[in-house]
């Protein structure tokens, strides 16, 4: 992996620059959507207004198969100019000079593909900014010069979506169907492509997608994550498992690629619009993102993914599928296209509304930095071994893609198991109303401050776990191995905490998670070390769960009931001393127990089902702001573990104003990050510091920086460091 020198203002911003042409189908799927080039412009010329703009430091140089049905982008791909060669324009009524295959010298120089972008990135460095290409081949012969022309500058390759999971009509599935072949085949595909690239010489892989299996591609040998946000809805969920694969493979940068135009959702018209993007480009800020792109909408419009956008008045262009891109097939169209470029293109108030908005945030970065390092995360997720869910809980999505196998046994769609991953974005990463009556998919408070994500799917260290985090959560899938148990009794042992369930333990590949045997128990069921109990069996069935006393240590203001859940509890010996904290209600069988071992503990959840199972609720004389047992159970655990920076409603506890904040400290900084995801409403909260507190009001969409000094402050010193940024 290289080392990223990052710029004096220590983020790395920009756009990406596409090889398309004016005229040409950027895709289409026909009757629907049909996206026209609106510009006609070799990068170089976009590279320039990248200085005169002021779009940031960053391009990213993107194909996308531009050079493969684009007569004019194929020869600067070559650099055909430097031989004196001036590709000819297309001929649109005749339908001549359109594919690369209609001049005869690019394949008489086929040898130089890749020429003009060696050119490019070297030229790119010597105005002093950064690069990647994406979506790109070329010669070996000049992606072997990419690190010497780039220098410092050059950052690598992106894959982009290679690997996203599918509908599988493709798939050919063979043997029985297990989890580990499915990883197997993944880990296989992406170490394939990586080990290509880098013999080729374009140096660091990069990989983007909105996938959740974003942890595989790293741990088969991806260097730089780039989540793709806003179609990865929840951007703080993006930003935790970047930021939890970057810690634990200790990677030189993560990153964004904001597709907002694409999956923004939101009309042109609507006045959350630009402000959406806004709120994009601080929330990865706030999360320790130091590669920031915008996908498109800066240079010309491509999506049709809005509501009001002119791209539907476009002709459309029926070409079967939306990956077949035949340009004499689309030629007799060119001229009703035309008509509508002036409000697709560079001048569009769409595109200089795009461009405003890096320019601002850019200006923010040069006026204010960035603060080094990331944001101390004290409490983490584990994102369990075998765990091929999508980003967001859908009982219709199949695990991995594999849909043929789903078919056969539904267990292989997303349940419970996927469902524990709405708990933890209820809990620590909470999307509240924020757009008025639109509904809010992407922002989110961070109410217990940055949660990181990590991954089991490889190595992982007690040390590692030790050295960051105080908390470790399971509620998603795992697959549980022997050295996982061990990792996790010498995490625990070593003054962590744990909270995780009967399932999370099982050595099941076959996502059979709910008649699984005692006997695919990891250890055999015993669990004494780490649980203080044996799992002897499935248990019976239970409705509700209570306390076993009147009062409880997880902070129940009164005896309740919660429920009705209908799940089974594990059949325990107890061969240690655990505290029963929770049971279910006819015969007080243990349902949450805490066991002290070594200097830390477990929370052990006595559920043969997963903690999804339990993600609703229905308790008696709930009141209108509570949100469940699981919810509860893991909002206590977090104030346990809260360190020298934390927010509360009230001085006391996170409550419905704190998830509307997005909060970050950076140690090696040592500056607080407060921001207001509300775009129309203020919102009140008190920020604490070493005992010290400061009553904060912020303003919709305010950021405000408090400059702590090293060492305890008082409330006055506290509330003198604050200020707006």
């Amino acid at each position: 992996m290289s080392h990223i020198e990052l710029p004096p203002i220590g983020t790395l911003l920009g756009s990406a620059i596409y090889l398309d042409r004016a005229d040409y189908v950027f895709q289409t799927t026909g009757r629907y959507y049909t996206s026209w080039v609106s510009e006609d412009h070799d990068p170089d010329w976009y590279l320039e207004r990248v200085l005169s703009e002021r779009q940031g430091n960053l391009v990213i140089l993107w194909d996308g198969g531009a050079t493969d049905r684009t007569l004019r982008a194929a020869a600067w791909w070559q650099d055909l100019a430097a031989l004196g060669l001036e590709a000819p324009a297309p001929d649109w009524q005749e339908r001549r000079f359109l594919v690369p295959s209609d001049w005869a010298p690019l394949a008489e120089h086929a040898d130089r593909s890749g020429a003009g972008m060696v050119r490019f990135v070297a030229e790119a460095a010597r105005k002093g900014i950064w690069s990647y290409v994406l979506y790109a081949d070329a010669a070996p012969e000049w992606s072997q010069k990419l690190a010497a022309a780039g220098g410092r500058h050059y950052l690598g390759y992106n894959v982009g979506e290679k690997f996203s999971h599918r509908f599988d009509s493709d798939r050919k599935d063979t043997g029985k169907p297990s989890l580990t072949g499915l990883a197997a085949a993944l880990r296989a595909a992406v170490r394939e492509q990586v080990e290509a690239r880098q013999a080729s010489g374009w140096g660091d892989v990069m990989t983007t997608s909105c996938s959740f299996h974003l942890d595989y591609e790293i741990d088969a040998g991806a260097t730089i994550p780039v989540t793709e946000d806003f179609a990865f809805a929840h951007l703080g969920m993006a930003s935790a498992l970047a930021r939890g694969l970057y810690r634990q493979y200790d990677l030189p940068i993560w990153g964004t690629d904001i597709a907002h135009e694409h999956y923004s959702r939101l009309p042109y018209a609507s006045p959350y619009k630009y402000p959406s993007l806004r709120h994009a480009f601080y929330l990865k800020y706030l999360a320790g993102c130091k590669l920031i792109h915008l996908e498109s909408g800066n240079w010309w419009q491509q999506s049709d993914h809005v509501l009001d956008t002119v791209m539907h008045t476009t002709p459309k262009v029926d070409l079967g599928a939306i990956h077949r891109n035949d340009p004499r097939q689309t030629a007799a169209a060119v001229p009703e296209a035309r008509k509508h470029y002036a409000q697709l293109g560079y001048d569009s108030a769409i595109c200089r509304a795009y461009r405003r908005e890096v320019t601002d945030f850019y200006d923010f970065l040069e006026a204010e930095g960035t603060p080094e390092g990331q944001p101390e995360a004290r409490i983490a997720v584990v994102k369990g071994n075998l765990d091929l869910a999508g980003n967001e809980f859908h009982p219709n999505n199949a695990i991995g893609g594999a849909y043929r196998i789903a078919e056969e046994n539904p267990h292989w769609f997303e349940g419970a198991p996927e469902r524990g991953w709405d708990l933890v974005r209820q809990v620590f990463y909470p999307r509240p109303p924020v757009m008025k009556k639109l509904k809010n998919n992407f922002f989110s408070g961070t109410p217990h401050g940055q949660v990181d994500i990590v991954s089991f799917a490889g190595p992982i260290s007690a040390a590692f776990l030790l050295e960051h985090y105080s908390l470790l959560i399971f509620c998603g899938w795992n697959t549980a191995t022997e050295e996982q148990y061990r990792v996790l009794v010498e995490y625990v042992r070593g003054g962590g905490t744990l909270f995780i369930s009967i399932p999370h333990l099982s050595t099941d590949d076959t996502r059979n998670y709910t008649g699984y045997a005692p006997e695919s128990l990891v250890n055999g069921g015993d669990f004494t070390e780490l649980c203080g109990v044996k799992v002897k069996g499935r248990g019976g069935r239970f409705y509700w769960a209570t306390t076993p006393e009147m009062e409880s240590p997880l902070g129940f203001a009164r005896p309740q009931k919660y429920g009705v859940y209908c799940t089974r509890v594990g059949e325990l010996e107890m061969t240690g001393s655990p505290e029963v904290l929770l049971v279910e209600d006819e015969q007080f069988r243990p349902l949450l127990l805490r066991h002290q071992c070594g200097r830390g503990q477990t929370y052990f959840l006595n559920s043969w089902d997963y903690p999804g199972a339990m993600a609703g609720d229905m308790n008696l004389s709930s009141l209108a702001d509570e949100q469940g047992l699981l919810p509860l159970i893991l909002r206590h655990l977090a104030m346990q573990v809260r360190g020298r920076v934390f927010i509360t409603d009230d001085g006391q506890a996170p409550g419905p104003e704190c998830d509307f904040i997005a909060w970050s400290w950076f140690p090696e900084a040592n500056q607080v990050l407060a921001y207001n995801i509300d775009f129309d409403r203020p919102h009140e909260l008190y920020v604490h510091l070493d005992g010290a507190s400061t009553h904060v009001r912020l303003a919709p969409g305010e950021l405000r920086r408090f400059d702590l000094p090293a060492n305890s402050v008082s409330r006055s010193e506290l509330a003198l460091t604050m200020q707006t940024v």
